[in-house]
């Protein structure tokens, strides 16, 4: 998991970083809703939804 993590911050350095972020989130929801049961889909929804201001924010990268 933390390689991943870690691959898809590395995306976010190389390119623009909101249009990774809106790739990364559209394709997450098409995975939640492919794998998931309605009712998980809508517990996951909510989740993220409820969560949205305890999420950190990534330190941009310095330019030297």
């Amino acid at each position: 998991m933390d390689k991943l993590y870690r691959e898809f911050e590395k995306l976010t350095m190389k390119h623009e970083p909101l249009m990774a972020a809106a790739i990364m989130m559209a394709q997450a929801m098409k995975i939640y809703k492919a794998v998931l049961s309605e009712e998980e889909y809508k517990m996951i929804t909510e989740h993220i939804l409820d969560s949205r201001n305890d999420i950190i924010s990534l330190e941009k990268p310095t330019i030297n």
